[in-house]
């Protein structure tokens, strides 16, 4: 709540802050956008993945 407002992107936890810099600072600006946006599918398709097995809901 401190940084809204003041930041332009705000995250809520510092842990999440700092993987948040190494996506946008580090990955995005050396391996560009599109692999930076592929990673975060890749992250979100996968933790789709994982509920689906531990609901034993079929996965389309």
């Amino acid at each position: 709540m401190k940084t809204i407002g003041i930041e332009s992107r705000t995250y809520g936890y510092w842990a999440h802050k700092l993987q948040g810099f190494v996506q946008d600072c580090l990955i995005a600006n050396i391996l560009g956008e599109n692999f930076n946006s592929k990673l975060a599918f890749d992250s979100l398709k996968d933790v789709r993945r994982r509920y689906y097995k531990k609901q034993g809901t079929k996965v389309e």
